[in-house]
């Protein structure tokens, strides 16, 4: 005899609740016109302070550098919260048709 633990649990489902409910939100802001134009604005204006530094103005670049990365690392994070929930958002239609089918899929 086999044993099939339960496919959702009460904590399985807040924590998809939780991550649907962050992924939306991040897709809805990563969709945002005024955020894709200010994070686009900053890329623009970093690369072109970049260019203009001296050339022994290693600090004023790598202050370039660093906040480029900055706001790389914020989309990407904003990405994968948004990736996160729409995952969360597909088990959580598998597990509900596994609820309403009777766990015999």
């Amino acid at each position: 005899m086999t044993y099939d633990p339960p496919r959702i649990v009460v904590s399985d489902a807040g924590r998809l609740e939780r991550e649907i409910s962050k992924g939306r939100e991040a897709g809805r802001l990563l969709d945002s016109p005024l955020l894709r134009g200010f994070l686009d604005g900053r890329r623009d204006s970093l690369i072109s302070r970049w260019r203009r530094t001296e050339m022994g103005d290693v600090e004023g670049r790598e202050r370039a550098y660093r906040m480029m990365h900055a706001l790389d690392a914020l989309e990407r994070e904003l990405d994968t919260y948004s990736e996160t929930g729409r995952l969360a958002e597909i088990e959580q239609e598998d597990e509900g048709n596994m609820n309403r089918s009777g766990g015999s899929e």
